[in-house]
């Protein structure tokens, strides 16, 4: 939902940029991200009470970023710059991302 939700977001501020205060009202995606906020927050508990805090929190971090990846490839044809240093940096900043999510479930009570 929280991926969604930035794909909302973004929507909004190119409505905002275009046709500044008063045209980002007129348009849907000012609403979607109210509504969509106060949807993620009404899933996100039962997301994280799914499972044990250490298998549903991480699985929520990793997925979080891979899904607003995708949906910016989809959605807006946005796409990583084919540059070896660029595509390193993401690579090595998603793989430090993991080794931290994977500390903290190691980590992590097993219940609450």
């Amino acid at each position: 939902m929280w991926s969604l939700e930035a794909t909302f977001i973004k929507s909004a501020t190119d409505d905002a940029a275009q046709g500044g205060l008063a045209g980002l009202f007129t348009h849907w995606s000012a609403y979607a991200v109210a509504v969509g906020g106060a949807a993620g927050v009404v899933l996100e508990r039962p997301a994280l009470q799914g499972g044990p805090p250490r298998v549903s929190r991480p699985l929520i971090v990793i997925t979080d970023p891979v899904v607003s990846i995708a949906l910016s490839v989809w959605l807006f044809e946005e796409y990583f710059e084919m540059n070896a240093a660029a595509l390193a940096a993401a690579a090595t900043g998603f793989c430090v991302m993991w080794a931290g999510v994977v500390v903290m479930s190691l980590t992590a009570p097993p219940t609450l």
